[in-house]
């Protein structure tokens, strides 16, 4: 059988989606980043933050070793 696994992929990704609700997307989406997070080293963090999300460092006490 020859796939298209670019198109399937897409349309399972869109039905897994489109069964999610907001809440369980929220969750979703936070435990991935979450892991996709833990990769990094902590400049790595520091910098990420730093590009997008500045005030989040302002809001935390970045003295200390990030965990």
């Amino acid at each position: 059988m020859i796939m298209d696994r670019e198109k399937i992929q897409d349309s399972y990704i869109e039905a897994i989606i489109d069964g999610m609700d907001h809440k369980m997307m929220y969750h979703y989406v936070r435990d991935n980043l979450m892991d996709h997070l833990k990769e990094y080293t902590d400049e790595e963090l520091r910098t990420e933050i730093m590009d997008y999300y500045p005030h989040v460092l302002e809001d935390v006490d970045t003295s200390e070793e990030l965990d």
